[in-house]
């Protein structure tokens, strides 16, 4: 028998891998400071899933089309109810309009270091929050 978490990451492995080339659009790689790279499901805000035991990445989509990203967490609770809230406050407090949620990191530990590589990667500071980084992902289609 699975647990809900082993479940979540199995439908993202093969959400992916079933993709055509206009689905793999709902998905990016995000570098961290170490080179690794790293999976995220792409969610306009409104449509993030409650989820636990996750990494993301808030991007805010500029005038001129640039993606901006403006945070980089994880959740902290294990309701996904209130994950999404605080995902909700902080993107609204920031301006981000997508959220990029990568659950693939199975334990606690393995999240963090998910998340410091990515602060150190995208804001160059073991930062949750940027200054004024204009980063861009590599989106997977044609990968």
């Amino acid at each position: 028998m699975r647990n809900s978490r082993s479940s979540a990451v199995l439908r993202v492995l093969d959400d992916y891998r079933n993709s055509s080339a206009d689905e793999l659009e709902s998905f990016a790689f995000w570098h961290g400071a170490s080179g690794r790279r790293y999976v995220h499901t792409i969610y306009p805000l409104r449509e993030c899933p409650d989820v636990v035991d996750a990494v993301y990445v808030m991007v805010r989509t500029g005038a001129n089309g640039d993606n901006q990203v403006v945070r980089v967490g994880q959740t902290e609770s294990t309701s996904g109810t209130l994950n999404l809230a605080d995902i909700r406050f902080h993107a609204a407090r920031l301006g981000a309009d997508t959220v990029h949620v990568h659950l693939l990191a199975e334990t606690p530990t393995a999240r963090r270091l998910v998340e410091l590589d990515l602060q150190a990667g995208l804001f160059g500071a073991l930062s949750s929050e940027a200054d004024q980084p204009i980063v861009e992902p590599d989106y997977a289609v044609g990968q």
